[in-house]
């Protein structure tokens, strides 16, 4: 909702709070990362932490830097959040 959005050059939505800290992961980093603990038995019955960028950035963060990427304004269309039961309807 948020790189769609800038593609098109229309402002990206943020379903959930955007003034929390979120991380993010790389999906191939960590696609990778399970595959290869998927594929090892010694990994078992063990706590593993996938690769994600640290530190932590908001949601308005994470926007401002994709819009600068795409060279557009950093706004962005509601702030809503969504409760649970909403969440898993998606």
């Amino acid at each position: 909702m948020v790189l769609s959005k800038l593609l098109k050059s229309k402002k990206p939505q943020w379903l959930v709070n955007a003034d929390t800290i979120h991380t993010y992961s790389y999906t191939l980093d960590s696609a990778r990362a399970l595959y290869l603990l998927a594929n090892d038995d010694n990994s078992f019955n063990q706590i593993w932490h996938m690769p994600t960028y640290n530190p932590g950035i908001t949601g308005k963060e994470f926007i401002s830097l994709c819009s600068k990427e795409f060279g557009v304004e950093p706004g962005f269309f509601g702030s809503q959040e969504m409760d649970d039961t909403s969440c898993r309807l998606l």
